[in-house]
């Protein structure tokens, strides 16, 4: 995958979550959505991965941190 679609997956995702901050500041006032999962890019396989960093999500949170990832990233076209 080319560094524009990691560009414009990075920036659905983002405007994607933007729709999770509002359910996810219902359960935990106070703390920012983006201080608990990172986007890691790896250079080799020219893609990215989520990793959610706070153990303490609640179920539907995560649930909807992965289905924004996965729901944003782009076809590999040939």
């Amino acid at each position: 995958m080319d560094g524009l679609k990691l560009d414009k997956w990075k920036e659905n995702f983002n405007q994607e979550v933007q729709n999770l901050q509002t359910e996810f500041d219902s359960f935990l006032n106070g703390k920012k959505l983006s201080h608990c999962y990172e986007i890691k890019e790896d250079e080799v396989s020219q893609s990215l991965s989520l990793v959610i960093t706070d153990n303490t999500l609640p179920k539907e949170i995560k649930n909807g941190l992965i289905n924004s990832f996965d729901i944003t990233r782009p076809e590999d076209s040939v």
